[in-house]
């Protein structure tokens, strides 16, 4: 039997809090009387990618609006679809694969939530990251100057994301 969870978007990045492995949930919604499929892909508690398709498969949205559009629905009933990067590539036809959600990731833009913040605390790695996030840089970006892998800079926003340094 398929589980599922009854949760608003916050609730189920929340209940992600600390699982570093991807993970691809989806949920059908009603919008307008029209059936959709909603395929999100997260790791923690970030959004690697999100998107609605129609009943036809196509894109109706995806990224922000498509988040927004979440958050507006409220309680949603989500399915695992799997549970780490290795099966979300075998699942191509069912959405979002991982190399998307990488690459999507790469593209977010985090933004400093506490520039005046203490950064004796933070290793040379950590707070190199948090020095160069201006809420205009992407993390590709960010990674493209540091000489690092999108996904390395992503694992140190993580912990700068929980530590509540920046936002997303």
């Amino acid at each position: 039997m398929e589980r599922s969870y009854y949760l608003s978007l916050p609730l189920l990045l929340a209940s992600m809090q600390g699982i570093q492995e991807v993970r691809v949930f989806r949920a059908h919604v009603r919008m307008a009387r029209q059936e959709y499929v909603v395929d999100l892909c997260v790791r923690s508690t970030s959004v690697l990618a999100c998107e609605i398709k129609d009943s036809t498969g196509s894109v109706f949205r995806s990224g922000q609006s498509a988040l927004d559009i979440l958050a507006a629905l409220g309680m949603v009933e989500w399915y695992g679809v799997c549970s780490s990067a290795t099966e979300a590539e075998a699942l191509p036809e069912q959405g979002i694969t991982s190399r998307q959600a990488q690459a999507l990731s790469a593209e977010r833009v985090p933004v400093r939530h506490r520039p005046d913040a203490d950064l004796s605390m933070l290793d040379h790695t950590t707070r190199r990251v948090f020095l160069l996030v201006d809420g205009k840089r992407t993390i590709g970006h960010i990674a493209e100057l540091l000489g690092k892998k999108s996904e390395q800079v992503l694992d140190t926003m993580h912990i700068l994301y929980r530590q509540g340094l920046i936002t997303f």
